[in-house]
């Protein structure tokens, strides 16, 4: 559902840049740019094991970092990108925070990360990405073997 809706959007801006009076130019730029940039966070994840839910449209990437075994405590998603953004400096979503309360769980493991970045930024998320390769996880909370 979530991933529906993102691609909608991009469809929808895409046509309002070429009606607010921006080429089709760089609409095609920047969808090959956003295309390339998921390309490179979805290898990057690949690296370490993580899963990247391939996507459609949209500026973001949804993955299961379930793979990585981490352990919080409190809500994963939340905690999940609490660590990753304090520690790493890699700034993420969790995919929980779309659901209801009641519907929390469906959300797994999974984060949401944006691929509309600077190709600078997408190299420095790529290296600290691969860097969690060897990462036990977080430090003060269990981590599950």
């Amino acid at each position: 559902l979530v991933m529906l809706i993102i691609s909608t959007m991009v469809s929808t801006q895409s046509t309002g840049l070429r009606g607010g009076g921006l080429s089709e130019s760089y609409s095609r730029w920047f969808s090959r740019t956003v295309e390339r940039n998921c390309a490179k966070l979805s290898a990057a994840f690949r690296d370490v094991g993580c899963v990247p839910f391939t996507r459609e449209g949209g500026f973001f990437l949804v993955v299961d970092t379930a793979p990585m075994n981490w352990a919080f405590q409190g809500e994963y998603g939340l905690e999940c990108v609490k660590w990753l953004t304090a520690e790493y400096k890699l700034a993420t979503l969790p995919l929980s925070v779309f659901y209801g309360p009641e519907n929390k769980a469906l959300a797994g493991k999974c984060i949401r990360v944006c691929c509309a970045k600077s190709e600078g930024t997408i190299e420095r998320a790529c290296s600290i990405i691969r860097s969690l390769r060897t990462t036990p996880g977080p430090i003060g909370n269990s981590i599950a073997s």
